[in-house]
């Protein structure tokens, strides 16, 4: 009898000992990692990127790992991810579902000649709330890029680049609760969204702009999603 009570005593200890192991981790930066790139590289599926203030120059590409949690400390005000103008700020991967978040983060100065100068969400479907959008832009400076001219992409895609803030395509992303504020797109200043069933609800655009249509936003082929409750204010087209 003494052997088998200590049997199960160490099978109980064994067992909690795995349970703590597959706990989520909190990933620090700066603390553990000095990027965001770095830190989220080194997460799992379900862990949290906590991201202290400051201003991370980076251009990121998201692991192909879904349920990550990329979340700023102490909110926009105190955390920017900037992409320096040099491309744009966050390219997710394909297959995420609404467990993989984008939270709390001041996202600026992404700029691309195509698709989605801040976030470029393709085939996959994350949450994205409560962050500021600024300063992104899907669109080249070349004054007599319009409709007419363009020829398609090599995805196929003809006349219809931007998205200056966020471009979805093929998406159920959740676009909510974000503040999106001079960005400017070929077509949708601040969001183009193109055969997406996206929930793009309670988001404030200021300022955006679009060469030929949806200074706000330019939905195109929408099978299904919501477009409900958000703000305009000043935008153009």
């Amino acid at each position: 009898m003494k052997s088998s009570f200590n049997i199960f005593i160490f099978m109980a200890v064994l067992l909690g000992y795995c349970c703590m192991s597959m706990q989520a981790a909190s990933i620090l930066v700066p603390e553990q990692y000095p990027s965001i790139q770095l830190a989220l590289d080194s997460a799992e599926s379900e862990d949290e990127v906590v991201v202290g203030p400051g201003t991370y120059l980076e251009n990121i590409q998201w692991p192909s790992r879904d349920g990550i949690h990329l979340r700023a400390q102490m909110g926009p005000g105190s955390t920017i991810i900037d992409g320096n103008f040099e491309a744009r700020v966050i390219t997710l991967s394909e297959g995420l579902t609404h467990q993989t978040i984008i939270e709390g983060f001041t996202i600026q100065n992404g700029r691309v000649g195509g698709y989605g100068g801040g976030i470029f969400v393709a085939s996959t479907s994350p949450t994205i709330r409560n962050n500021r959008f600024v300063n992104c832009h899907a669109i080249t400076d070349d004054p007599l890029n319009d409709l007419s001219t363009r020829e398609p992409d090599s995805a196929g895609f003809i006349n219809h680049q931007g998205g200056g803030a966020i471009f979805c395509r093929y998406s159920k992303a959740h676009i909510v609760t974000n503040w999106i504020a001079n960005c400017r797109g070929l077509v949708g200043g601040g969001i183009y969204n193109f055969a997406s069933a996206s929930v793009i609800q309670g988001n404030t655009f200021s300022g955006c702009w679009s060469q030929n249509g949806g200074g706000a936003i330019f939905s195109l082929y929408q099978p299904g999603g919501i477009i409900l409750n958000n703000t305009l204010i000043a935008n153009e087209s």
